[in-house]
Order: structure tokens, then sequence, then C-alpha cells
């Protein structure tokens, strides 16, 4: 479907929807009672958000039948006959021998936790409060691609089409509507009649933010404000804040939240503010990133004209401090970034000589030590004993939450197994028990986000470490999105020398602090030196040992572009080692995975921090604020000075 053609879908099905809950809203105040559920999150569901996902869904379907990022879900209706018989009742209004059935279905068709590839994102009815008060709310839509916002409509039945008012105007509202490249518009319900909007139209010298203040900080808004010397602002419910934005009559909307953004609260409107002329940003002034599950990975935004877009971000730096900033006791808080990176790095030493010990007798017996995970990489007693060491050694210095790559469960199904990893961790904690090995390993499943916590893949490279070759121990500190230190253990890479083989376990373990530089230190003679990606200027590149992983002719034709030897070929995140170090230019990874933040993050921080570059194949930075994933399939890591040529080869000969 072309963009055009998706637009205008886009805009009938959410026109629709204004239709049905227009209609609603009336009588489902008037019985309140039976009507409004509470979510967990203690906001309230109205009859009108099931009937509006499932309408629009059923819609949807038949014309571009992608996934659906919903925020709701059928369970309250088989929980309960009535509310399932009220809800199919006005469906069927607008879709006539519709059954129960499919109602329900098309609820659980919302369950989509996005990330790459294409999906719709739907909030049904944003703002069920102010749609309680008879007040401002929408219907918010969108598709993304892969990331990208492609098409999106914002249904705002109570918000005048015309006028600067923003009080409900009996349901004769309007929608926002905007596609990728085609700019914004704005369709009157009442009238029919559709024009463009612009950001400047009316630059207005306002602000808009939430009418209640626990999902933003009214106080901090008030500063800021002060600071640009805007009016007193405009107070509603829902995105209709990003269109009153995009048509002008707000200079501003500011959302500093305490809370993490989820995506179909963010999405549909970021495009009709973006293709208005305006700018939507985080409060540091970074991009959003919508490829990486149900949220957008951060507390703060604002959406603005883009001609005060700067200003507010120094206002900002100037006079807030964000929820985010104040870390919990206990702590990286009362650790400086010196003390953080020699923990980091000596407590991968320590796990680099338990891998070490392991490797040889793990490959003897094999059969019995080799287990397959449900994406069927092998797993072995060398990886369970890994994250349970560190985990255990992190604890009493720096007790974040853990997000690892392994769990306790395979050890819960064999005692022999649990045994057999509580044995070799107990070689460097003497008196630990089996159940805090597998408690520590329990303590592996964080799922990311904003906040520090530690990264850690255990043994990175397992096939590697199973031939005697390359592998890693990966471990790294993320505080939103931002890593601030991290170390990779190369037991079988020589600190020495042009050589990558193997090398008999005295290897090396690279580690990096934000802002500190990067070092790597020798595993056999104690020394330890500087790092810089320009020490040898190698012109050679690197990639994963199996095709598998990456696309090997891809890599070919873009390095024969650049010139370039043939490829250093190696498992793991040595490969961010040698690009760091200077031995390789450049290390691609084009693949057709999703990549997950345990895989890249740690080996990120060493290549930046060694003066070198870190990106997704179209040159944007990479995001560790948004779970178990970096939201990426394809990414590359270059010594700096071919980045840019890289991005031109892979755009030139690579299709992804």
């Amino acid at each position: 479907m072309e963009l055009p053609e998706l637009r205008l879908l886009v805009r009938d099905v959410v026109v629709k929807a204004c239709a049905l809950t227009s209609d609603l809203q009336q009588s489902l105040i008037k019985d309140e009672a039976t009507s409004v559920l509470s979510k967990d999150d203690f906001s309230p569901v109205t009859v009108a958000d099931f009937a509006c996902q499932a309408l629009i869904t059923l819609l949807l379907e038949p014309r571009c039948p992608l996934p659906m990022l919903g925020e709701e879900d059928a369970q309250a209706l088989r929980n309960d006959e009535r509310l399932a018989a009220e809800v199919h009742g006005h469906v069927e209004k607008f879709l006539p021998g519709v059954s129960v059935a499919d109602v329900i279905e098309a609820l659980d068709r919302g369950r989509h936790e996005g990330g790459l590839g294409s999906f719709w994102v739907l909030d049904p009815i944003d703002g069920t409060k102010g749609f309680l008060r008879k007040e401002q709310y929408a219907i918010c839509l969108c598709m993304v691609k892969d990331g990208t916002i492609m098409a999106s409509a914002l249904g705002c039945p109570n918000l005048p089409a015309e006028g600067p008012g923003v009080a409900s105007a009996g349901g004769h509202g309007c929608v926002f509507h905007a596609a990728k490249g085609l700019g914004a518009a704005q369709l009157d319900l009442r009238s029919g009649e559709e024009r463009t909007i612009r950001v400047d139209q009316e630059a207005a010298n306002t602000y808009v933010e939430s009418y209640e203040s626990a999902h933003s900080s009214h106080g901090a808004h008030s500063q800021i404000a002060e600071r640009l010397k805007l009016q007193p602002p405009l107070r509603m419910d829902s995105q209709c804040k990003f269109g009153v934005v995009a048509r002008g009559q707000a200079s501003l909307y500011l959302r500093l939240s305490d809370r993490e953004q989820k995506i179909w609260d963010i999405a549909p409107g970021t495009l009709v503010v973006e293709e208005a002329g305006g700018q939507v940003s985080d409060s540091e002034g970074r991009p959003l990133c919508f490829s990486l599950g149900r949220t957008v990975g951060v507390r703060e935004l604002l959406a603005s004209n883009g001609t005060i877009h700067g200003q507010t971000l120094e206002a900002i730096a100037a006079c807030h401090r964000p929820i985010s900033s104040i870390a919990p006791p206990n702590t990286m808080a009362a650790m400086e970034l010196p003390e953080l990176r020699l923990l980091v790095r000596d407590v991968v030493v320590k796990a680099c000589a338990l891998t070490s010990d392991l490797q040889q007798s793990l490959i003897k017996d094999e059969a019995t030590s080799v287990l397959s995970k449900d994406d069927f990489s092998p797993v072995t007693v060398a990886d369970f004993a890994c994250q349970a060491l560190i985990t255990l050694l992190l604890e009493p210095r720096c007790p974040l939450p853990m997000l690892g790559e392994e769990d306790a469960q395979a050890l819960r199904n064999d005692e022999r197994l649990a045994a057999e990893v509580h044995s070799h961790v107990e070689k460097f904690l003497p008196g630990v028990s089996v159940a805090e090995v597998i408690e520590a390993l329990d303590r592996g499943r964080h799922e990311g986000g904003l906040g520090s916590f530690w990264v850690l893949d255990p043994i990175d490279g397992t096939k590697g470490f199973l031939r005697k070759e390359q592998y890693a121990i990966c471990l790294c500190m993320v505080k939103d999105g931002t890593i601030m230190a991290s170390a990779l253990g190369c037991p079988n890479l020589p600190a020495d020398g042009p050589g990558v083989a193997s090398a008999g376990g005295h290897g090396c373990v690279f580690h990096a602090a934000k802002g500190l530089g990067a070092a790597q230190l020798d595993l056999r003679s104690g020394e330890e030196r500087t790092i810089r990606v320009d020490q040898e200027a190698a012109n050679t590149y690197v990639e994963s040992y199996e095709s598998a992983h990456s696309s090997h002719g891809a890599h070919s034709q873009i390095a024969e572009r650049l010139k370039l030897q043939p490829p250093l070929r190696m498992d793991s995140q040595c490969k961010f080692g040698v690009v760091a170090r200077g031995q390789a230019s450049l290390y691609l990874r084009l693949s057709d995975r999703e990549q997950k933040i345990w895989d890249i993050a740690p080996g990120t921080l060493v290549v930046e921090e060694a003066g070198g570059q870190v990106s997704d194949s179209e040159g944007r930075p990479l995001c560790f604020s948004l779970g178990r994933t970096v939201g990426v399939r394809e990414l590359l890591a270059s010594n700096g000075t071919i980045h840019g040529q890289t991005l031109e080869a892979i755009a030139a000969c690579h299709r992804p």
C-alpha cells in the first residue's frame, strides 16, 4: 500500500471510531458504575476502550492485516459476559453481523510486542479520564515500520477544528493525520473540510501540558516556561496536545514524568508534529526510538514548533533534575566511574579464570555439559557458572538489577547439572550454596529499560568456546540508556601482536568507562595499556565466524567497495576489541535477527572510548534503554575514519 493510500485508510478508520466514541460518551457516563473498570496501573478502562479497539482492528484487517500493538486486551470480556455483550453491541452498529467471538479475537490481536518489522500501534481512548469528564480525549493510531512511523491519525472528537479554544465542543471535533514526508492535515468532523497544518500558523506564546499533575511535573514545567517567557499553560488530557502544537496553538508540549512512556501514548502524535514542521525529542534532545517494544525508553519528552526546541532543552538542563538521575542508595551513586570501571574489570578477570579452567573439561564431556536453548544455540555449564559467579561478586559492591542471558530453569530441572555448576562457582566463592547459585541466576531476569542495571553475556560465542577459539565474557553497567562502564574478557585472544587465533587461555580483558577512554589488560603478564582505534590502522575488517549470524556475502561486497583486505572471522564481542585496538578498521554485522543488548552494549563502549564509532546501518546511534534488544538487525563498529564511507557502501550495494 502506497503512503497516500495508507494515510487515508488510517484517517478514515479513526473517523469511524470517533463516531463510535461520541455516541458512547453520554451513555457511559450515565452508567459509569457498570461501564468503567480499573487496569493494573489504576487508570480507568471504559466499554468505549474495548469497543473502539475492536472496531479499528476489524476495519484494518481486510485492508492492511498487520500485527496490532494495542493498549487493551480481551481478558475482562472473557471474565464478564455482560461486558462482552455490551461491547459487542456497540461494535455491531458499525459492523453488522460481527460476533462476540470476532470482537474478543480482535482484542486479542492487540498483544503484539512491537520491535522491528511493520505493525499497528493503537490507543483506543487516550485520556479516559478526560473522556469521562466530557473533555479532551483522543483515538490514536499509527503504523510503524522498522522504527519509523509511516502514517498516523489522532481523532479528537471534543477538540474544535477552528479557533484558539481547546475546551469540549460537544463532539464536533477534528482528526489530525499525517504520513512520512507528506505533511500533516486536519479534518473538521462537522463540516468535512480539510486543511494542511503547520506549527507556525498561529505562533502562540504558550505551552500545553497534561491535565493531571500525576502524569507530568507541573512545577518543573512552570519553571521552564518562566525561563522561556511563555504564557500560562493550556491543560488537557491525551495526545490532543500534539495536535495543538501541530496547528500552532501552543509552541511547546512538555511531559517531564517519572513514568516510562508507552509507545501508544507517544508515537501517533509524534508524526503529526514532525510532519507539521515541529520537533519531538527526549529531554536531552535525542530522537525517540519506536522499534523496541511497548515503551519508547524515556520518561521525559517535549514536542515543539522547532524554533524554541534548543532553548527549551537549555532551560530543562538549567532548572530541572530528571527523576531518573536520582539513583537509589547502595548503587553506583556512591561509586565514582574509575572505581566502577575497576570493579567491572576485576570481576571479569575472575570470570576468565573460571571459564579457562572449565573449557578443557567441558569439551571432554560435551555430551553432558552442553544443552540447547530455545534459539538452538548451545549453553554450557560455563555459561551458568560464569553468570552466577559474576552476579554474586557484584552483589555486595553494586547491587543493581541484572539483565543476563541465562536463567536457572535448567538447573531446577536437573540436580546433577545444578551440582556441577555449583562446584565450579564454589572454587571462587567458598561456602556458597546451590540455592544461592540458583537465586543468583534468577536475578538475571531484569527487563532493562530506564534506570541503572547490569547487562551480562556470560559466554558470548559459546560455539567458539567449544571449538577452543574465540569467546568473550561481556559485562557492562547501563544507566538510563547510557553505558557507563564495560569489560570484555577474551581469554583466547592474545594481548600482543596482530594474531587473533587461540592463545591457550593467555588472553586479555578490554575495559572502558564513559569519558575515561579504553584499555587492555594482559591476562598473562598483568600489564595494562591504553588502546586506540588507530594504533595499527589495519586495512581489513572483522565479521562473525558463522554466516548464520551475519551476511558474509553482503560484507564482501561492501569491503570490496572500500578496498579492504579479506576479513578476520571470529565468534563473540572479541570483534569489538579487535577494532578498538586497531587490528581491524571495521566490524560489520548485517543480520536478519534482532540484536540483543548483551551482544552489543559491552563492546560498544569499548570501541567508542577507544575513539571509534558504532551505529546502525543507516548511521543512527544505538538505543540501550528499551529492554532486552537494541532495536536493530544491522550495525557496524569502525575506527570512525571510514564510518561515513561504509554507510555509503551499505546504501549502494546492500538492501536490508
